[in-house]
């Protein structure tokens, strides 16, 4: 598998929450760029927990053993978010991006990893 993307959709609208992806590296198949974004209202409310759990199990499933990240120096919520899944910072991508990386274990779930909940909502 060269590529994974989950999403998390509002149960009665389908309105999309966020997504989460991983592209395997073309030079070292080993590794994988990930990324994750929440819409703007939900964010602070669970829904990036709840992508990191498929993305990390199929990273996994996918022969994957390290996925990196690169994210801003100035964004601290992302960073922290990304050290709370053990995530941790590898080497400056650039002037104004830090690298984080994770490494997995070889099968199953890796270490830390969330088991996934189907996400419902409200609308208030």
């Amino acid at each position: 598998m060269r590529r994974f993307v989950v999403v998390a959709e509002e149960a009665a609208s389908c309105a999309l929450l966020g997504e989460a992806r991983w592209v395997r590296d073309r030079a070292d198949p080993a590794q994988a760029e990930m990324a994750i974004a929440v819409a703007d209202t939900w964010q602070g409310r669970g829904v990036a927990d709840q992508l990191m759990a498929p993305l990390l199990s199929s990273a996994c499933g996918a022969g994957i053993s390290r996925l990196v990240a690169n994210v801003r120096y100035d964004n601290e919520q992302v960073q922290g978010f990304l050290h709370r899944h053990d995530f941790e910072a590898a080497a400056a991508e650039g002037d104004d991006d830090l690298r984080l990386l994770r490494a997995l274990g070889p099968q199953g779930w890796p270490a830390g990893a969330r088991r996934a909940r189907t996400l419902t909502a409200s609308s208030a």
